[in-house]
């Protein structure tokens, strides 16, 4: 028998060529290291500010981050769009890269509104200092039922506690148009008195559920701050309800 003298065959095994695969693992790191990042800050927003550590180039370190995420989305986009239009394209595998960005952008706005927060407190823009109603923001979570988000914080702070109370009142009409003022306490069951007590070096949020009368329309909300004690002082506005998400 004649013997066959070369160099040993390797065996070929046949592989699907999937591009998209190699693409979502790549997006699942990028989404790893983007919740690392905005786990990192919000450590450091409760250990750094309540130490004292929380410096300016920690502030301008973390914007570049933000800067260098959103090149990543974008750049992420474009790959999207290329995938779309390939012959071998996975739709299923596209609407997670899409899904992916959004929840990126969702995490970068997070961390932007943070980085606008701090420097407010430590410089702030227009020369105020003191107490100051940085946010009151509602989120809609089901019939007549809102998040709700108010911020206080205190502007080119020392270090120094601020302490006092603070009212909300929200302005709204009924069904039939007639006007009516609740105080935050008889809508949310969250809040137990009419005067919210506040104490803190730099901000303190005051969070909590409204269930609203069926038919109750919010239109305006009135806060009244103040601060008692050597740093007293008074806050008193009034804004347009808005809920985030909707016009």
């Amino acid at each position: 028998m004649a013997r066959v003298h070369g160099s040993p065959q390797e065996k070929l095994v046949v592989v699907v060529h999937r591009p998209w695969r190699l693409f979502l693992t790549r997006i699942t790191s990028v989404v790893v290291i983007v919740s690392l990042v905005v786990g990192a800050f919000l450590f450091g927003r409760s250990e750094g500010f309540e130490k004292g550590r929380f410096t300016t180039e920690r502030v301008n370190s973390l914007t570049a981050e933000v800067l260098e995420l959103e090149r990543t989305i974008l750049n992420l986009r474009q790959r999207t769009v290329i995938l779309e239009k390939g012959a071998e394209v996975d739709r299923a595998a596209a609407e997670s890269v899409r899904q992916t960005n959004r929840r990126l952008r969702d995490e970068i706005a997070a961390v932007e509104q943070e980085v606008r927060l701090y420097r407010g407190i430590m410089a702030p823009g227009d020369n105020s200092t003191g107490l100051l109603v940085e946010e009151f923001s509602a989120q809609r979570i089901g019939p007549d039922r809102y998040r709700f988000l108010l911020m206080l914080t205190h502007a080119g702070s020392d270090g120094t506690f601020l302490e006092g109370y603070v009212g909300v009142n929200i302005i709204g009409e009924t069904e039939n148009g007639d006007k009516v003022v609740y105080a935050l306490q008889d809508v949310s069951p969250d809040i137990d008195r009419v005067d919210i007590r506040f104490r803190y070096r730099y901000f303190q949020d005051v969070r909590g559920e409204i269930q609203f009368p069926a038919g109750f329309r919010p239109t305006q909300v009135r806060i009244v701050a103040q601060a008692i004690g050597n740093r007293s002082a008074t806050r008193d506005l009034e804004i347009d309800w808005q809920v985030i998400g909707e016009e």
